[in-house]
């Protein structure tokens, strides 16, 4: 059985923190910036060894109840509603010093209607002790704790618990289901300025709007990871906070160690404005520890056939050790223009994250290598050679002989190389190959 908890409140009232603390993460950004948190951001707690979803929401504002002219605020709150929809226990949080207007009435009957399961909140009680929210709203119980000091936080995991025995209501989500353990899972992220698409991007995907876009960079804050379901593998998506070009060497390092956290990336580039030499070498750094590359150029669109050419002849111009693996993508995520080539190469990751050669198909491969290109010169004659597999992503080979190996020469082991990535027709993810001899 899964049960989906919302954190909603007001801004600054420490969500992201009471988020982070439940969760026993730092996933959720927090920050003094008002109406910081943009999107809904989903993690796990834990309670009786069980799993239960929980989401961190965007702050409510004045207007959240009234629907003016379609503005980034509009679908802020969209993304909180969505959020209160999903859940089956409400977490209203307020603070110690809140000032207790009409809004919050509304805001209770809104969620009343909802037929919600409410659990208040009050969030820096180190500030002041004496309040008296239970009388204003009439509720028999409140928790009052200390996100930030971790004060009473077994209480909220206590009263969850006690509200979740006396639900009778099942709700299947295969996200969360015990069941969920038959679906492979990869991780994804997607990279790229701002202001490219990748919202964009994932909203197609979902056909939904599940990201908040806007055409004012900076619109996503903070990485928001959502879950994917595609032919029975579940992909973890994350979109990233958008590069920028005047980022630090530490903001570069962070970014760079998430991405190596990560199984699949999509790098995403705005065909009206080409690449950045930061971009190319985060490029290289991504194909050089062997990670599975989606080279995505967004808003293609725009620009016509030779300005495409152009963008191609400077991408393999600017990654010329790494052409074998690129599959490049033009695109367009907002009018879902050449989808069909992602998906193409989606199936081609699933086939080979799943794909593993054996020793005798590899061995008879190289020594076939070899029968076709033999070195001419004596001391560079090649005996009988084994190879090994021993790792998928990236797809590692190691070829064991002897000492002649020592002196192979470069250009032969290019020839190897090559002729491995079209026998096993690799792409988007780099071979690497390792050579062993005996002594």
């Amino acid at each position: 059985m899964s049960h989906i908890i919302s954190i909603v409140g007001k801004t600054n009232v420490g969500k992201s923190t009471l988020f982070n603390c439940l969760t026993k993460t730092k996933d959720s950004v927090t920050n003094n910036i008002p109406f910081f948190t943009r999107d809904r951001k989903y993690g796990l707690i834990k309670i009786n060894n069980k799993n239960f979803t929980l989401i961190d929401t965007a702050a409510l504002s004045t207007n959240f109840l009234s629907y003016k002219e379609k503005n980034i605020t509009y679908f802020i709150n969209k993304q909180t509603k969505i959020a209160i929809q999903e859940a089956h226990i409400i977490l209203f949080l307020i603070t110690s010093y809140t000032h207790l207007d009409s809004f919050y009435k509304k805001f209770l009957k809104f969620l009343k209607k909802k037929n919600k399961t409410l659990l208040i909140i009050v969030n820096k009680i180190d500030y002041l002790i004496n309040f008296s929210f239970n009388k204003f709203l009439n509720f028999s119980k409140t928790i009052y704790i200390s996100a930030l000091y971790k004060i009473n936080i077994n209480q909220i995991l206590n009263s969850i618990k006690i509200l979740l025995s006396k639900k009778q209501k099942t709700q299947k989500d295969f996200l969360n289901n015990k069941n969920n353990n038959i679906y492979n899972t990869t991780k994804l992220c997607l990279v790229g300025n701002t202001n490219v698409g990748k919202s964009t991007l994932i909203n197609s995907f979902l056909k939904e709007t599940r990201l908040i876009i806007n055409h004012h960079p900076g619109t996503t804050r903070e990485n928001i990871t959502i879950k994917i379901l595609y032919k029975n593998h579940l992909f973890l998506l994350t979109d990233t906070k958008g590069i920028n070009q005047t980022q630090n060497i530490k903001q570069h390092n962070f970014l760079f160690n998430f991405i190596k956290q990560n199984d699949v990336i999509f790098f995403i580039i705005d065909a009206t404005l080409g690449l950045f030499e930061q971009d190319i070498l985060l490029l290289k750094q991504i194909l050089s520890i062997g990670k599975h590359l989606f080279l995505i150029l967004n808003k293609c669109d725009v620009i016509n056939n030779k300005q495409k050419t152009v963008l191609k002849n400077f991408l393999y111009t600017k990654l010329y050790q790494f052409t074998k693996f690129l599959t490049i993508h033009f695109i367009s995520a907002l009018y879902f223009y050449n989808f069909k080539s992602i998906f193409h190469s989606l199936d081609f990751f699933l086939y080979l994250k799943s794909k593993s050669w054996s020793n005798h198909f590899l061995t008879k491969l190289i020594n076939l290598a070899i029968k076709k290109k033999p070195l001419l010169k004596k001391k560079h004659i090649l005996k009988f050679l084994v190879a090994k597999q021993i790792n998928i992503n990236p797809i590692i080979i190691i070829i064991f002989g002897q000492k002649q190996l020592k002196l192979l020469p470069n250009h032969y082991k290019r020839y190897l190389f090559n002729f491995l990535v079209q026998n096993l027709n690799i792409k988007n993810i780099c071979l690497q190959i390792h050579y062993f001899h005996n002594k």
